[in-house]
């Protein structure tokens, strides 16, 4: 009989070696359903946070996920970067899906446009804190490493954005997060009568309001630069960066925000001397070949196709003792061979009528 006890006794025990713990569905902390340490489920069948099963907050969130490996739908709004393991064991994010909103979409054969997606926002949260990290929620954030992509700073930082401003929180002396760092999207400078404005989604985009508010040109591209009194460069690229390698479509624009000339990838701008200036514009001919040209303000071509264009800048004085960098010169490339020319035959006046 003992024999027999044993036995069952033992059974019983693999059993409950082999089974999954189920979710608590109530403790003294309020009857509430627990899903793990800190999260647990509403009767209207959203989620919400919880400490050592008393709530603190309501159960309003659709989803609450760990942020220490694939989130599922949420993954594309989130970068974790490459952290040491182990290290974002202790984060959990709070998102609500609420409509939807205007975000970037890029394609290479078009550019930056905006396009809708559904409005995700997330409030970031450390196991065993009383509130959120983020008092505002994010519509994009980033978990940034030490020292690593995007944070050259030897401690975490957690970035993100919302409607157009940007912030950064980080652990101060005492361990405990706070808002380290914010900047506000809006006007940041004028020229030419011009507020250009600067927007934060998941890198930096420009645009351009004039002087009564009224936008000029949408804040989705990576870079404004009025390069006359009546012409606007807008490069639109994919990161939020104007550097050549990002860059699918450079415009030229009135400051009306009318597309004058969309013909180019990457348009460069030089200043020959005072008064002067020259832009070089590399993209493809009628047959499909790939090249560069010196042009004008209006986009229209100045020279043949060279294979590449590359100013050279050098300080220089000029005859009323004014110095500064110039690019009277230029290095070409044609047919494979190299030589260095003047720029002066493609310069051009800042008066575009000119």
């Amino acid at each position: 009989m003992k024999k027999l006890l044993a036995l069952i006794f033992a059974l019983l025990m693999l059993c409950a070696c082999g089974t999954e713990e189920e979710p608590v569905d109530e403790n003294p902390g309020g009857g509430i359903k627990i899903e793990n340490s800190v999260s647990y489920l509403g009767e209207n069948g959203k989620h919400g946070f919880h400490s050592e099963g008393v709530p603190i907050t309501e159960a309003e969130f659709d989803a609450i996920l760990k942020l220490d490996g694939y989130l599922g739908d949420f993954s594309e709004f989130i970068y974790t970067g490459a952290h040491e393991e182990g290290a974002l064991e202790e984060f959990y994010v709070g998102i609500k899906i609420d409509g939807t909103r205007k975000a970037v979409g890029f394609e290479w054969d078009k550019g930056t446009f905006y396009t809708e997606e559904k409005n995700h926002l997330h409030w970031v949260y450390s196991s065993g804190q009383k509130a959120f990290i983020n008092e505002i929620p994010f519509e994009e954030f980033n978990m940034l490493a030490p020292n690593g992509f995007g944070n050259g700073r030897p401690f975490m930082v957690i970035s993100g954005s919302n409607g157009g401003d940007y912030y950064e929180y980080a652990k101060n002396s005492e361990g405990e997060w706070e808002l380290y760092y914010k900047e506000s999207g809006g006007v940041y400078s004028e020229i030419y009568g011009l507020y250009f404005t600067k927007q934060y989604y998941n890198g930096w985009f420009y645009g351009a309001e004039d002087s009564e508010g009224n936008v000029v040109v949408e804040p989705i591209y990576s870079l404004v630069d009025p390069f006359l009194a009546d012409r606007l460069l807008v490069y639109s690229g994919f990161s939020g960066y104007a550097y050549e390698d990002d860059v699918a479509k450079t415009y030229i624009m009135d400051f009306s925000g009318n597309v004058i000339c969309d013909d180019y990838i990457y348009i460069k701008y030089g200043v020959p001397e005072r008064q002067k200036y020259v832009l070089a514009a590399g993209g493809f001919d009628e047959e499909g070949n790939h090249g560069w040209w010196f042009i004008d303000g209006d986009g229209n071509k100045l020279s043949e196709r060279f294979e590449s264009i590359r100013f050279i800048s050098e300080y220089m004085t000029d005859e009323d003792g004014l110095g500064g960098n110039y690019q009277s010169k230029a290095e070409v490339t044609k047919d494979g061979k190299t030589e260095i020319i003047l720029t002066e035959d493609y310069a051009c006046s800042y008066n575009v009528s000119d």
